[in-house]
């Protein structure tokens, strides 16, 4: 489980990503959601927002899960 602060981290993170779909700034919610994984890889919502701003953007992204 990762610590209090980096836990504090991904929180604000997922928080900026969430106001940056609202605005449609993808860039920054790529920036976020890659970020997010790099503290937690596992974590479901930044891989949501990776996704969505991936196709938003035209990148084709994916997931260690995908085949």
């Amino acid at each position: 489980m990762a610590s209090e602060s980096v836990h504090k981290r991904i929180e604000r993170l997922l928080k900026e990503a969430q106001e940056a779909v609202a605005e449609s700034d993808w860039a920054v919610v790529l920036n976020c959601a890659e970020n997010v994984l790099r503290m937690e890889s596992e974590n479901k919502i930044a891989r949501a927002y990776l996704a969505t701003a991936g196709r938003a953007l035209g990148f084709q992204t994916s997931s260690p899960d995908d085949p």
